[in-house]
């Protein structure tokens, strides 16, 4: 719906989470739920393109101007992929050797993409006695 105000436009048909605009504001890029299929559509109307099967976590993606990095493999063994929407080409960018978190964000200037490792995963717990 328009920010100042009006009648709201169906935009996707169905459940989606995750939903990112490309850099250039000429795309909307979003994941189905729970099956985590990946696609995108023209902002200014027109047809939803799936581009992949399932990607690990629908909201592990970074969307850029001519494509779109994100994570693929399994829980134990992670993939860094790119996928462009224009070939249909999907690659391997990058296989971490510690655990990565699932989110990624991509810079401004679209030069850097940034997501955690993690190095060590605990939980600890505390007791603290005669607690006033």
């Amino acid at each position: 719906m328009p920010g100042s105000g009006g009648l709201a436009t169906l935009v996707v048909p169905w459940g989606v989470g995750s939903a990112q605009e490309s850099a250039d504001g000429r795309w909307l890029w979003f994941a189905d739920w729970p099956e985590w299929s990946h696609y995108r559509k023209p902002i200014g109307g027109g047809d939803i393109t799936r581009l992949l099967d399932r990607i690990h976590n629908g909201s592990g993606y970074a969307a850029t101007t001519s494509g779109a990095y994100y994570w693929g493999g399994n829980a134990s063994r992670a993939e860094l992929r790119y996928v462009d929407p224009q070939t249909r080409r999907d690659e391997l960018v990058f296989q971490p050797q510690l655990r990565a978190a699932t989110r990624l964000t991509m810079s401004p200037d679209g030069r850097r993409l940034c997501f955690p490792l993690v190095e060590r995963n605990s939980q600890e717990l505390m007791m603290i006695e005669n607690w006033r």
